[in-house]
């Protein structure tokens, strides 16, 4: 014990003092130091101990500071770890939660997905598709001889049909998309809402053909430095981006790990990832719920030399979705053996964030001792049996542990990470000559990433298993791409409301699609928008209609003040001020109006 106050209050002998510079490039800049150093009588190192100064700004600079790399990573001492001296940082386990959804009684499945991306998104995208239709058929050859369809302005409502039709393309699969569109044998027996009375097969036709969500004249050229290779869906990844965030809190543990969108034809973005389900198409970075596999950070990969390399690939793909995400000091990240470094490990401390994760024994900064040898008939290495070493690092004044260990199990796995510590639990494992089931000895680290590593891989199941890009086909990758998003925001939207208190737990996820498609056709009848009253109030677009009967602002009343106005919500059907704040007010509040919050027929 004395040892390990003296290790607690001075660098040890087997420390390394990683110290960062101010201004180093790709790193945060440090807080100014403040006085949380640990309570060397106390057993544990909480995150508040070492990485509580990861997002401040300070302008002053570090004499003898380095940027963080490999080679600084080379002068870590590992020691042979001992229980006695084992400091485990403390875990809050707090668990994810919605936020501004807190009275969503009233919502429907449609208005989850609509809080992901929003009415006015829509009406952006009909103006882009327009001007870009505008653009094509005024080059075209056809156009200028009387030839071909004419074209009539879309509008945001229309756009809701057109994806709620790929919606219902991803639930009942058929030939080809004409079929949906006709009553030829065998179709008209399936219980398919009328899709031809919704749109006519042209028009859908001509919408996939001109559907856009940016100028294509503000694109920048090939060479030019600030050319963005997702110019055409970044007005999607702008709005998911921030969405995402919004209504989810994460809990205390995240995992990230590549997520992948399908695609085959010709793209600069396309990857090959062999032991992937889906092995060609889009690599997306994703940072995940463990606990839900919602997805609350993207960064989709466009190919080699897109981004200035800072710590590497492996390395400077977890940070980009990590502070993208903004995860919270004191929470967990699992990674699996292509991400792991003590690298990654020392720049999420700096961060304030622990990090578990599976690992490559020749990794930079390891052990030359970690790995196990592999176990044979004359020299066998049971089950159980692991090589556990730490390393005490020194940030900022303030000490923190790495530990790294290789663990028995049928083959030799390495893990290495800074939380959890090297404790030993047990599990339960078949022995291979009688059958029966025996308790292994397993470190706790090895256990919880097997336990909660699985958030990516949960939320690509779930966008898959119904995906609209599966039966979707096109030549242009970036519309692939963006119904991979669509699929993505739908997965999302679907455990928004499976969290949602007072929705029905009965509702599989097939019937959450089918009433999402419903939805989206009932808002894209404009006749039937105003007597249902089925827009989501904090997505409606506040037009204020005059010439009403007269009544008290709800705002007002809300405010327990009275005042009268002829002007009423073209989509939620109630009075409200012109003048003044009211109509935002109203739109943006989660107050009930007439005991519903929601909808007002």
């Amino acid at each position: 014990q004395k040892q390990s106050q003296s290790s607690s209050s001075s660098s040890p002998k087997n420390a390394v003092s990683v110290t960062f510079s101010g201004g180093g490039a790709g790193s945060l800049p440090p807080k100014p130091p403040v006085d949380t150093s640990p309570d060397p009588e106390s057993g544990d190192l909480s995150c508040e101990d070492f990485g509580s100064e990861a997002s401040g700004d300070d302008d002053s600079d570090d004499e003898g500071g380095q940027e963080v790399s490999a080679e600084a990573m080379k002068g870590i001492d590992w020691v042979q770890w001992s229980e006695s001296e084992e400091k485990t940082p403390h875990i809050a386990g707090v668990s994810p939660s919605l936020r501004q959804l807190e009275d969503c009684g009233d919502f429907a499945p449609v208005d989850f997905f609509l809080a992901l991306i929003t009415v006015q998104f829509f009406s952006m995208m009909a103006k882009q598709t327009n001007l870009y239709a505008k653009q094509q058929r005024a080059d075209s050859p056809h156009v200028a001889v009387g030839r071909g369809r004419p074209w009539t302005p879309t509008t945001g409502v229309e756009l809701f049909n057109f994806f709620g039709i790929l919606i219902i393309t991803s639930l009942v699969r058929l030939p080809s998309t004409p079929h949906y569109f006709s009553g030829v044998k065998g179709v008209s027996s399936v219980n398919l809402p009328n899709v031809s009375s919704i749109m006519t097969l042209k028009r859908f036709q001509q919408l996939k053909r001109y559907l856009h969500l940016a100028d294509n004249t503000k694109k920048k050229p090939l060479h030019h430095p600030q050319h963005d290779r997702l110019f055409q869906v970044r007005p999607l990844l702008t709005v998911l981006s921030k969405s995402f965030r919004r209504y989810y809190h994460l809990g205390s543990y995240v995992s990230v790990d590549e997520s992948m969108i399908p695609f085959k034809g010709r793209s600069f973005m396309k990857q090959y990832i062999k032991d992937k389900p889906c092995k060609w198409g889009f690599k997306v970075w994703a940072l995940c719920c463990a606990e839900s596999g919602y997805f609350f950070s993207l960064c989709v990969y466009t190919g080699k030399g897109s981004t200035e390399k800072l710590h590497g690939l492996a390395t400077d793909s977890v940070l980009d979705v990590v502070d993208a995400g903004a995860v919270k000091a004191g929470s967990v990240v699992f990674t699996d053996r292509w991400f792991s470094s003590p690298l990654l490990m020392v720049e999420l401390l700096r961060r304030g964030i622990f990090t578990v994760g599976t690992v490559q024994t020749n990794r930079t900064g390891l052990p030359k001792g970690l790995k196990l040898p592999n176990s044979t008939k004359t020299n066998p290495v049971h089950a159980g049996e692991a090589n556990k070493f730490v390393a005490r690092v020194v940030m900022k004044g303030k000490p923190a542990d790495l530990f790294a260990t290789c663990w028995m199990d049928k083959k030799p796995v390495s893990f290495c990470g800074t939380a959890f510590g090297l404790v030993d639990d047990s599990c339960d494992r078949k022995d291979r000559v009688t059958g029966a089931s025996n308790p292994v000895c397993i470190p706790v680290m090895a256990k919880r990433y097997q336990d909660f590593m699985g958030g990516v891989d949960m939320g690509d199941q779930t966008k898959m298993q119904y995906g609209v890009v599966r039966n979707f086909t096109t030549l242009k990758p970036w519309f692939k791409l963006m119904v991979g998003l669509i699929d993505i925001t739908l997965a999302n939207a679907w455990v928004l409301y499976k969290r949602c208190p007072s929705t029905s737990d009965k509702t599989t996820h097939y019937e959450f699609l089918w009433a999402v498609a419903e939805g989206l056709f009932a808002l894209g009848r404009p006749t039937q928008l105003a007597q249902k009253g089925s827009i989501s109030r904090v997505n409606c677009d506040r037009i204020l209609e005059g010439g009403h009967k007269k009544n008290n602002c709800v705002h007002c009343l809300h405010l327990k003040r009275r005042r009268e106005s002829t002007y009423v919500c073209r989509n939620c059907r109630v009075n409200l001020c012109c003048a003044g704040s009211c109509n935002y007010d109203y739109h943006a509040g989660h107050y009930k109006v007439h005991g519903r919050s929601i909808h007002k027929g």
